[in-house]
């Protein structure tokens, strides 16, 4: 190869990867890192560079990020944000203003030389071996592409079935380490997000880089062979640490729920620094308005700038703000961290929220009743062996061959509703099947071996397998339920059935329901005036993509979710021969006053949106017109205003 020249190029400016790449020799290939550094990668001899394999080609092309600052390095001035502890046992750290890099005291784990000392080391060894990269990387963390650091030590450790050989005491100093109250605190969250790469986190004399300890924890979350308390804390720790810019307002505000600050108000206030400019202009501070008042004002923003309901989804019938609305959701508890598992049905494609306030606060949304619930087993309070209890006593054992409402087997069902439908054959990325989930086929021969097992089989072990312990995770506290036309999901932990009273009447069943603009189904309860209290989200096998609206697909389609490596996602439609759009074929033709735009994402728009124009006035939109209610009713579609109270 010759001398490498573009002519569009500028001296020390980087190329795109698509350019860079075409300088490369074959078996090489070229990624930017999370730290935006490029990574050359030569997968026959599985080697990798940060030098281009040909040292012709300028290095200002794919500019080398400098490494920290030397020690001539000098602050414009000292800081210290957060200090708490033993204040006799003080350290003082710099905080660098002008390049917004922040450190971090907590020195309660002791000096060094302790655990605190060991889980750094650990962790520190570990991120030196590999490197993360931007490899068509689904926004919301389901999959990840590592690779060897040039010249590691331990050239296999990227790889998630290499098992991290470290003693159970090495395990618990770093499970110690993570589970810092620090971490959870929402003003840090905050610090963390406005920080530069430079951000260091010391425990005492012990300092490790921010950019560093979270690419360990990210390799540690997927990796096989982890203890599950250590990946229950990666996760957590994940969420923090991912780029606040890549989440929707309700992701932001799902986030901030599942954080602990001193003030319930600052779940609100304290993230208009990550929040949008549409959602962050409409707040002011105002701590002496009452909390209701404070959640409701986000609430009713996040709808007004997402044009979705999406945010109903955090609410949660047991943990209602006192004197408040069912449907205002409780940012100050905690609820089941299944919010990245919900969504992925899209229940209401891509229709838009269609709602209004009442001044007897109550509020109108316009949706559909699917179905009232008819079974519910109790909640999930334990760990994998209890998960699958749960499913054995649910349906009998030779129930789970039959048929299901919506096609394949009972048992099918089962296996994908304990995974949220979360199957490669229902995510894609970059218009091609995620390997990172398994398919149905393969996860149903697991659940069905599982389902096989008790407490005291001989192999009880394949319980330890991640996913397993990530299900119920996500079924946490939360029910099985069926319902009266035979679908089944999870419910949230209030769900409940009809019963009969005394007097032999029967009180009503919760009802699953399909409210436009929410991407999950919701549960509702109806009341004696008419109206409906909000139980909670849920999932319901067989309801992907609007098909409780809509109807099923034609025969030979099927629909999946994908996304491209800007992180918009889109729904696609697959038919039998492989064709790929992103035309519903339920859907009739877009009507000549509506022309499709570009998808490029804003930082305010939903999780799922299609861009439409009226090329008569101009007006933009984030969802489908021929999801209007207008235009559903016109095809024969039975929506309901719900007076959720």
């Amino acid at each position: 190869m010759g001398p490498f020249s573009h002519a569009n190029a500028q001296a020390g400016t980087s190329l795109p990867l698509t350019e860079l790449r075409k300088t490369l020799p074959l078996e090489w290939e070229a990624y930017k890192t999370d730290e935006t550094k490029t990574l050359f990668w030569n997968a026959k001899e599985e080697r990798s560079s940060w030098r281009h394999p040909d040292p012709k080609v300028d290095q200002a092309y794919y500019a080398i990020d400098p490494v920290f600052p030397g020690q001539s390095y000098q602050t414009a001035f000292e800081s210290l944000s957060y200090a708490w502890g033993d204040a006799t046992k003080s350290v003082p750290i710099i905080v660098d203003q002008q390049d917004r890099s922040t450190a971090f005291l907590n020195p309660r784990l002791g000096p060094e030389g302790n655990d605190s000392q060991d889980a750094i080391n650990t962790l520190h060894y570990l991120s030196a071996q590999f490197e993360i990269v931007q490899h068509d990387i689904l926004r919301d963390s389901l999959s990840m592409v590592c690779f060897p650091t040039p010249n590691a030590s331990e050239a296999d450790w990227y790889q998630i079935n290499t098992p991290l050989l470290h003693s159970d005491r090495t395990w618990r100093s770093v499970e110690g380490l993570l589970s810092q109250s620090w971490f959870s605190r929402l003003w840090v969250w905050q610090e963390l997000q406005l920080s530069s790469r430079l951000a260091l986190v010391q425990c005492g004399s012990d300092v490790m880089d921010w950019k560093s300890l979270i690419r360990a924890v990210r390799l540690l979350k997927y990796k096989l062979h982890v203890p599950n308390y250590i990946r229950d804390r990666c996760v957590e720790l994940a969420l923090t640490a991912q780029d606040s810019s890549l989440l929707t307002t309700d992701g932001v505000l799902y986030r901030s729920q599942q954080l602990f600050s001193s003030d319930p108000r600052d779940k609100v206030y304290g993230i208009l620094g990550l929040t949008t400019p549409g959602f962050a202009c409409r707040l002011r501070p105002q701590y002496s308005l009452s909390l209701k008042e404070v959640y409701r004002q986000a609430f009713q923003t996040c709808i007004d700038v997402e044009q979705r309901l999406d945010v109903l989804s955090m609410c949660e019938l047991t943990t209602c703000v006192p004197d408040s609305p069912s449907w205002l959701p409780n940012l100050q508890v905690q609820r089941p961290s299944s919010y990245g598992w919900s969504w992925i049905q899209a229940c209401t494609g891509l229709s838009c929220a269609s709602h209004s306030f009442c001044e007897d606060a109550t509020m109108l949304v316009e949706g559909i009743q699917f179905s009232a619930i008819s079974a519910i087993s109790p909640s999930l309070r334990g760990g994998e062996e209890q998960l699958f209890t749960l499913y054995r006593g649910f349906v009998p054992d030779d129930q789970f061959d039959d048929s299901y409402v919506t096609g394949g087997s009972l048992l099918d069902a089962f296996a994908a509703t304990s995974r949220w439908g979360r199957l490669s054959e229902r995510i894609w990325t970059s218009s091609k099947p995620n390997i990172s989930s398994p398919s149905l086929e393969e996860w149903a021969l697991v659940f069905k071996k599982a389902l096989s097992l008790h407490e005291s089989s001989p192999n009880i072990g394949i319980f330890e397998d991640k996913t397993f312990h990530l299900c119920s995770k996500a079924l946490w506290r939360r029910k099985l339920i069926r319902t009266k036309d035979r679908h089944i999901g999870i419910g949230p932990p209030d769900a409940k059935i009809g019963e009969f009273d005394h007097q032999e009447l029967e009180s009503s069943s919760d009802i699953v329901c399909l409210i436009l603009g929410c991407y999950t189904p919701m549960i509702l309860r109806p009341t004696d005036a008419g109206g409906f209290r909000v139980v909670g989200d849920g999932y319901l096998h067989g309801l992907n993509d609007a098909d409780g609206i809509l109807g099923s697909l034609p025969k030979g389609w099927n629909s999946v979710l994908d996304t491209d490596e800007t992180g918009v996602f889109r729904t696609i439609y697959v038919d039998q021969c492989g064709t790929i759009t992103e035309d519903d074929p339920r859907l009739p033709l877009l009507p000549s006053e509506w022309e499709r735009m570009e998808q490029t994402r804003t930082t305010e728009d939903p999780k799922f949106f299609t861009r439409y124009r009226n090329v008569a006035t101009g007006k933009i939109i984030n969802s489908d017109p021929r999801m209007f209610p207008h235009e559903l009713r016109r095809r024969g579609v039975r929506l309901e205003k719900l007076r959720l109270v």
